[in-house]
């Protein structure tokens, strides 16, 4: 069985960027000017796309990457 990466959109590799510098969901939402509901719905959609449960555990998979 093959596996493929996964791959995330330019917006959450954004995000995940400034997740990995320990920005909150706020902070991250003011940096780009979206609501910080609009940051959560990304962070969901990343947690899925790894298959992760936890911000520590998404920015680990993340570096992987």
């Amino acid at each position: 069985m093959i596996t493929r990466k996964p791959t995330l959109s330019p917006r959450q590799e954004q995000i995940m960027s400034l997740m990995s510098r320990g920005k909150t969901d706020k902070a991250i939402a003011a940096e780009l000017g979206i609501s910080p509901h609009t940051v959560n719905n990304h962070i969901r959609r990343v947690y899925q796309r790894l298959r992760v449960n936890c911000r520590v555990q998404a920015v680990l998979s993340w570096r992987k990457l």
